[in-house]
């Protein structure tokens, strides 16, 4: 009975399969892979833009926290020299802390940066296979075109692509 079962479902799925492969246009089905890729390397980019947008406002918060960690050291030094040591001191304290505040930012900063190249190198390779679709779309359709002119009915196979 097993045996049975199991001719029934072979049987059926050669059909379908049949049936399929009667239907499929190579052509089409090319195009439709360089949509996805198209789809893709859009979402790749969109991406890509995020990344480095983010990794620019990392840079800019961490120069900005630097400029005015410099800015309350002068700050202290003026008071120091005014003798005045205890505001010089508070002032001092802001310093240190914003410069710590910006080196706190070096981790989400290189963070940001590998993230930003993995991506850089992810949309080198799509770029790469959207080059290669396209031209493995070119052969397919003159292969095509090419036996429907001899009234061959040419299918595509794999050793072609």
């Amino acid at each position: 009975m097993a045996s049975l079962v199991s001719r029934i479902r072979n049987v059926v799925v050669a059909n379908a399969h049949h049936a399929v492969d009667e239907i499929e246009n190579p052509q089409i089905m090319a195009s439709q892979v360089l949509r996805d890729l198209g789809a893709e390397v859009q979402t790749t980019r969109r991406s890509l833009v995020a990344a480095l947008a983010a990794e620019r406002h990392l840079v800019k918060q961490r120069d900005a926290m630097l400029q005015e960690a410099a800015e309350w050291e002068q700050k202290a030094e003026r008071l120091l020299t005014a003798g005045d040591e205890k505001l010089a001191r508070s002032t001092l304290e802001r310093a240190v802390s914003l410069k710590s505040s910006s080196a706190a930012q070096e981790a989400p900063l290189a963070t940001a940066r590998r993230c930003t190249e993995r991506l850089r190198e992810q949309m080198a390779r799509l770029k790469t296979e959207w080059d290669q679709a396209r031209s493995r779309v070119a052969v397919i359709s003159v292969n095509q075109a090419a036996g429907e002119a001899l009234g061959t009915g040419w299918q595509a196979t794999d050793s072609c692509c």
